[in-house]
């Protein structure tokens, strides 16, 4: 995965069939898994130096009227309450995802997120920074933050609410129906984070030295 974020748009392919949705649906919960694995890899190997994380992100869009499956988290509504336990325990991140209505009208899509406290972690994630204009059907739209994700185990609350919504052009929130949403927590399922091959690679392109971050066998 390389860059900062991988931008992939289906925006009105309505001649994809259910096979090549579910191909694509794969595809980019493995994205985000990776971003998501790289990112927490740099905060590891050099977390003192926070100029060098670079957030990698995934962004992905596609026709549906449906949250995907994969997502153990989802609702039928625009917003959600999960548990997530104090400790990350392989945890490596969240991505989100939001069912937006056919509209004409520029929406840019966000999700504000809340602590069992109240308190609203800021700022709101987006999922692109411009509009998207002219869905001619349903579109589910699905992206990662790491930022998002270390500020809500940082912060060790034992529940987070999201709320997704959509502005225009100006900023202004705007009604479009937002029927589904959802919330995967991402696991290190490959082990990516705990290789010291991936680890030592890292610290290679980073230019640091390795054996200052681990315990030497």
């Amino acid at each position: 995965l390389k860059g900062k974020g991988k931008f992939i748009s289906f925006k009105n392919c309505g001649w994809l069939d259910e096979p090549s949705l579910h191909c694509i649906m794969e595809g980019a919960l493995e994205l985000t898994e990776l971003a998501s694995c790289q990112n927490e890899i740099v905060k590891i190997v050099d977390e003192a130096n926070t100029k060098n994380c670079n957030n990698k992100s995934v962004k992905v869009c596609f026709p549906g009227s449906k949250v995907p499956s994969q997502f153990k988290h989802r609702t039928t509504d625009s917003s959600i309450t999960i548990g997530l336990p104090c400790y990350r325990n392989g945890r490596v991140g969240l991505t989100l995802c939001v069912v937006l209505s056919r509209s004409r009208v520029a929406a840019k899509i966000w999700c504000q997120c809340y602590l069992a406290d109240g308190t609203k972690l800021e700022p709101a994630t987006t999922w692109y920074h411009e509009a998207v204009t002219e869905l001619n059907s349903d579109h589910v739209f699905i992206w990662c933050d790491s930022s998002l994700f270390n500020s809500i185990f940082e912060s060790g609350t034992p529940l987070v609410f999201f709320e997704f919504f959509v502005t225009n052009d100006k900023g202004k929130r705007v009604t479009i129906d937002t029927p589904e949403c959802g919330v995967c927590v991402m696991f290190d399922s490959k082990g990516y984070v705990a290789s010291r091959q991936v680890l030592e690679h890292s610290a290679s392109v980073l230019g640091l030295e390795l054996n200052h971050y681990m315990v030497q066998p």
